[in-house]
């Protein structure tokens, strides 16, 4: 290995992952963190979209894993919702999912029009 690729190594080796969960109704709001944070440096998992209401047999459930194996790459977990902070069944699932696996899990509320950026996001730089 290269002095170079030593460097690279240690520097991408370094860096922490943020997985980032919500509500699909929010999901425009998740991209908009998912931006914020990637634009600033940091590592972004960023949820799988699915279809609201709709259970697609084999590949909902694929979904489902994918996304709690999102959780596991990930140091830490930020969960992202509207002004409302009503979370759906499969958000509280998965904020559940990873205390169980002793990740650190931060909450964040982002109205659909806030184009803030606001005490909880700096928490993360």
């Amino acid at each position: 290995m290269t002095t170079i690729d030593r460097a690279s190594h240690d520097q991408a080796s370094s860096l922490e992952a943020t997985a980032l969960i919500g509500p699909v109704r929010c999901y425009p709001q998740i991209l908009r963190v998912a931006a914020e944070l990637a634009s600033s440096g940091h590592q972004v998992l960023p949820p799988i979209a699915s279809i609201v209401g709709v259970h697609l047999g084999p590949l909902t459930d694929r979904i489902d894993r994918l996304q709690r194996h999102l959780i596991d790459l990930a140091d830490r977990v930020l969960v992202v919702t509207d002004e409302h902070c009503v979370y759906d069944q499969p958000t509280r699932d998965y904020v559940d999912y990873a205390l169980a696996s002793g990740k650190d899990v931060t909450r964040h509320r982002r109205s659909a029009d806030s184009d803030q950026f606001d005490a909880t996001m700096k928490v993360l730089h």
